[in-house]
């Protein structure tokens, strides 16, 4: 029988999960973190306003995301999540296909 590549659920009840919400919380106030969500709210509230494509500093941004990557609450939570996802049998197909390198080219072909 397949699987519904939709079903979230596993995602919502982690997400759900009060360890989890903490983590998010924590995360929430690091300032690398709210640095790059106002670079993003910014470029993209720009796109909206009509100047099209959202424009994003790439060298700003970077060193904004290896800073967060250096938050290990985030590095945890990404961990939980990953482990927890792989574990449901519908997400770990989507993921699975998602680094199989010939179905990344049908992919990349469809687009």
């Amino acid at each position: 029988m397949p699987t519904n590549p939709f079903n979230f659920s596993v995602v919502a009840g982690l997400l759900n999960d009060p360890s989890v919400k903490e983590l998010a919380e924590q995360i929430a106030q690091d300032p690398s973190f709210n640095q790059i969500a106002e670079q993003l709210k910014k470029s993209f509230e720009g796109a909206r306003a009509g100047d099209g494509i959202p424009q994003v500093d790439p060298q700003q941004y970077f060193s904004s995301v290896q800073q967060v990557m250096q938050n290990p609450q985030l590095m945890t939570m990404a961990e939980r999540l990953g482990s927890a996802l792989m574990q449901d049998p519908s997400m770990s197909q989507i993921l699975e296909s998602l680094n199989n390198p010939a179905q990344q080219d049908q992919l990349q072909e469809r687009m």
